[in-house]
């Protein structure tokens, strides 16, 4: 949610809440649930975009992204690409690792407090 200043967690709550995202729980071999996602699927003329909205998760021990991608991914059906929006780094470089590219850089400047 770092990428997105003027979004909140009640922002995503009311997504969910309406229908237009859903909540996803990831749960290790050790049934202990690792992450928390929140997930949309964006409807285009050229077809469907699924969008990882907001995730966090913490996986002691072990590296979460190669546990966490794969079942995020697998929860969006009928999608011809997936998007995730980060503003770290670390992460861009981790997606990289996973087939994830950069398709556009987004700028923005706050300029008041609403």
């Amino acid at each position: 949610m770092r990428a997105d200043p003027l979004v909140t967690v009640e922002t995503l709550r009311a997504a969910v809440a309406n229908g237009a995202a859903s909540l996803i729980e990831v749960i290790d071999s050790a049934d202990q649930m690792v992450c928390a996602a929140v997930l949309r699927v964006e409807c285009r003329e050229l077809g469907n975009e699924g969008v990882i909205v907001a995730a966090a998760g913490a996986l002691p021990g072990g590296r979460l992204l190669p546990v966490v991608l794969p079942v995020l991914e697998n929860s969006f059906r009928g999608v011809n690409s997936i998007r995730v929006h980060t503003a770290r780094p670390g992460l861009v470089r981790a997606l990289a690792r996973h087939g994830y590219a950069p398709r556009e850089v987004i700028l923005s400047k706050m300029i008041g407090v609403h």
